[in-house]
């Protein structure tokens, strides 16, 4: 694939990054203003700052997720328009696709990463991040734990960590993809 056709999944992807980064900068802007001087002007109150802190995290993994969905789906219906793409899922869907249309791995790596990330979407979308209303509960929280996914109250609490980490590993995956397409 020619550098053209992959400039807008990368260009997007970064957008996504500068989106969260720089409301990032308004809320500790907020949250200092309203340290020095006690002001509810700028800000109702720190405990606010953190919860809508806390919601931009897992947004910006949903865009980050939604975004790598998408950009598979359009990418393996252009290059790969013979291989059938099973209905329902999410990612996991592409599995066929990506490992006998592509040649890669399916097995470790971004792919493992993604799929993990599949199931902490799932989590995050139909269960507002409740780890006990899930069937897969233990299967959450190990995935928790191993993406370093902090747990509080019972919820998952996407952290900076983590969103810079799966930022870096989607890159890897659209650069691999792409340069096999």
């Amino acid at each position: 694939m020619d550098e053209m056709r992959k400039w807008p999944a990368l260009h997007n992807l970064s957008q996504i990054g500068y989106f969260h980064n720089n409301l990032r900068v308004c809320l500790r802007q907020a949250l200092a203003a309203t340290e020095i001087d006690g002001s509810t002007s700028v800000a109702p109150d720190k405990a606010l700052i953190h919860y809508y802190d806390s919601l931009l995290r897992i947004n910006t993994f949903l865009m980050l997720y939604l975004h790598t969905e998408e950009w598979l789906d359009i990418l393996i219906k252009k290059y790969l328009p013979h291989i059938t793409i099973n209905r329902g899922g999410s990612i996991t869907r592409y599995k066929s696709a990506i490992r006998d249309g592509f040649g890669i791995g399916v097995s470790g790596g971004s792919w493992h990463m993604l799929t993990d990330c599949e199931k902490l979407r799932n989590c995050l979308l139909h269960a507002n991040g409740r780890i006990d209303l899930m069937e897969n509960e233990s299967e959450i929280r190990q995935i928790a734990k191993r993406r370093g996914i902090d747990v509080k109250l019972d919820r998952l609490q996407v952290t900076s960590n983590f969103l810079a980490t799966f930022a870096k590993e989607v890159d890897a995956f659209i650069n691999e993809l792409q340069n096999r397409a």
